[in-house]
């Protein structure tokens, strides 16, 4: 039974990495525009392309990180996790 739960959690985890990032984006902004950081940001004359930067690379490091696991490790945990099944 252990054995089914330690191949079934990469499954879980690449079905709701997506969801999870799209949360804490909209988390995130919400809270910045909340304490109007996002008008000091425009204030101090800097673009939105700066302050969207790091959101950007953190999805794209996401997006990468799923599509190796789609392709090397999930395959092989996927069949180890059917063997367990009755």
């Amino acid at each position: 039974m252990v054995d089914y739960f330690r191949y079934l959690a990469p499954y879980l985890l690449y079905q709701l990495a997506p969801l999870g990032a799209l949360v804490a984006v909209l988390v995130t902004l919400g809270i910045m525009s909340k304490n109007n950081e996002i008008r000091g940001h425009q204030g101090q004359r800097h673009q939105y392309v700066p302050s969207a930067v790091p959101l950007l690379l953190a999805g794209l490091a996401l997006a990468v990180t799923m599509i190796v696991l789609d392709d090397t490790y999930l395959p092989y945990a996927n069949q180890r996790k059917t063997r367990f099944t009755i």
